[in-house]
């Protein structure tokens, strides 16, 4: 696995990078989108991602000074990013994972899942260890699918090239729009978007998926509580039907509530 970690760098796929300058034409947005990937290695996936992410930044910083990125300082940069990648990889490969989570890939019974389950609190570290380790320790492989649907009232509407709302509940955006400024607030908070994940082994597997408003606790009739839902090949569902249902503006799906923690 080592040789997987060395090799991130080699594959630029998995995160796509867009920027946008700002108001005042003194600097830029940058955005990075984890694209949709099917049964990948997740060491590579969340690899990538994290070492282009923090080299980008670093082109960022520097162009704002007016200086280069020069291939020396690109070497030591990919060097330190790669370290700290597989510092970050150590940790989450031997995190002690609730015996829960330990269970959960080796049984195919739905009653022993549900129980096993049922009273866990995923945390965000532990999510990702899982990830890990689920592909490192019992070989299954890493899916992630995100599905977006704008509110149906501005679904006709000329959107920006972004919205974004600050800690002051002020907006910011890019490019032309038809939307007002309630209506901009109205995109972000009502836009209704799932993720989820996957893990496969041949006929089996696992999903954990939620929304962004699952995940922040603003989810009726969950509000104040973040979560995750789970499902999996053993539930009488084929991964077809489970992605057509996330993939729909109201979805219906018998699964499981997960509580979710997304504080370290």
């Amino acid at each position: 696995m080592v040789e997987a970690i060395k090799l991130a760098f080699s594959n630029t796929t998995g995160m796509d990078i867009k920027k946008i300058a700002s108001e005042d034409g003194n600097g830029f947005y940058t955005f990075f989108d984890m694209q949709n990937v099917t049964a990948c290695n997740p060491v590579y996936y969340f690899g990538v991602h994290q070492q282009r992410a923090k080299l980008e930044m670093i082109k960022n910083v520097l162009s704002l000074k007016n200086l280069r990125l020069t291939q020396r300082l690109t070497a030591t940069y990919k060097r330190q990013f790669l370290f700290e990648w597989q510092s970050y990889y150590r940790s989450a490969i031997t995190r002690q994972l609730p015996e829960a989570l330990n269970q959960l890939l080796i049984t195919d019974k739905k009653k022993k899942q549900i129980r096993l389950l049922s009273d866990l609190i995923l945390t965000k570290d532990d999510f990702f260890a899982f990830i890990l380790q689920s592909w490192e320790i019992h070989k299954f492989s890493f899916s992630r699918c995100v599905f977006e649907h704008r509110p149906k009232d501005l679904e006709n509407s000329i959107y920006p090239h972004f919205i974004y709302k600050d800690e002051q509940d002020k907006i910011h955006t890019r490019g032309r729009t038809t939307l007002t400024e309630g209506q901009l607030k109205l995109a972000i908070s009502e836009r209704h978007v799932v993720i989820a994940n996957f893990f496969e082994k041949e006929d089996k597997w696992h999903c954990l998926f939620s929304t962004y408003k699952a995940i922040g606790g603003n989810e009726s009739p969950h509000i104040g509580e973040p979560h995750y839902h789970y499902v999996s090949s053993s539930w009488g569902y084929s991964k077809e039907q489970v992605l057509n249902q996330l993939s729909s503006y109201r979805y219906s799906l018998n699964s499981l509530y997960l509580k979710f923690e997304g504080r370290t």
